[in-house]
């Protein structure tokens, strides 16, 4: 038999046309984000100087001048720091709990119809509402922020991670059993590495919720932190400074969700 061969000179040519076309692509969507983003700002402008006065709008210009102030004189750095230092703590600890239970539970069905109750009966309660019992219990320092971040994390990763665990196919489990294999082997070999995808799926949707349960307990009672400066600029009601906070808050998730999708083309298993 004949097989076709493609000629080492040919594909050179090809690859080049594709990297040019993603080049382009890539170039056409960061202009159109450019040119979205100076109409918004034009668009602003207008309505805070012709429709709507300045207090209920705010004034780009005076935004950026307030985040040129915050960074220069290094202000809004340690208020990130403690708002991504309760975010991150919380975000990994309601990780590391809801990964091994949703193993736990998605492997043994009856294990979880018994539990499943409870956890939507968790999951359906508003987080905000919790926030002030948190703050009762633990004080106005880092933890309750932390927990209350731990918390919503836990709910949106043991879901995503638990349809992993049941996504998984039965015939491959039952050939691991078959050739003498155990339950550790089935959960480490198999269920862990087809879960992957969902986990780190997980983890990105979740952590810009994190980000807004410790922000949640900033605003009803901190002394630092991102939901602090917005609770701040609210009592002055300086409409520049809230928006200039939710813009930092914007930045810190966007860079975070930035990382884990970063981590999503590093795992072999998520390509």
């Amino acid at each position: 038999m004949h097989t076709l061969e493609t000629p080492a000179g040919v594909v050179k040519p090809v690859n080049r046309k594709r990297r040019r076309r993603l080049h382009q692509s890539r170039r056409a969507v960061w202009t159109a984000r450019i040119v979205v983003l100076v109409l918004f700002l034009v668009g602003w402008d207008f309505l805070r100087r012709e429709v709507v006065a300045e207090f209920f709008v705010g004034n780009p210009w005076r935004v950026w001048d307030i985040l040129v102030d915050w960074v220069g004189s290094g202000f809004i750095f340690d208020h990130i720091g403690y708002t991504v230092s309760a975010t991150v703590l919380g975000f990994l600890i309601g990780t590391a709990v809801a990964v091994p239970l949703a193993v736990l539970l998605g492997t043994n069905r009856h294990l979880y119809r018994v539990v499943d109750p409870f956890l939507n009966a968790g999951y359906s309660v508003p987080k905000i509402a919790i926030a002030p019992l948190l703050i009762i219990w633990f004080g106005l320092g880092l933890t309750p922020k932390v927990v209350l971040a731990a918390a919503i994390a836990f709910f949106l990763v043991f879901h995503t991670s638990v349809a992993g665990v049941r996504d998984v196919e039965k015939d491959l489990t039952d050939q691991v059993y078959l050739f003498g294999g155990t339950r550790w082997t089935v959960v480490w070999r198999v269920i862990l590495p087809t879960m992957v995808l969902q986990i780190l799926n997980g983890l990105r949707l979740s952590f810009p919720y994190a980000l807004h349960g410790a922000i949640i307990g900033e605003l009803i009672a901190s002394h630092n932190g991102l939901g602090y400066l917005l609770a701040s600029a609210r009592g002055t009601y300086n409409m520049s400074a809230m928006i200039a906070a939710l813009i930092v808050i914007m930045i810190v998730a966007l860079t975070f969700v930035a990382l884990i999708d970063l981590l999503q083309r590093w795992v072999p298993s998520t390509r």
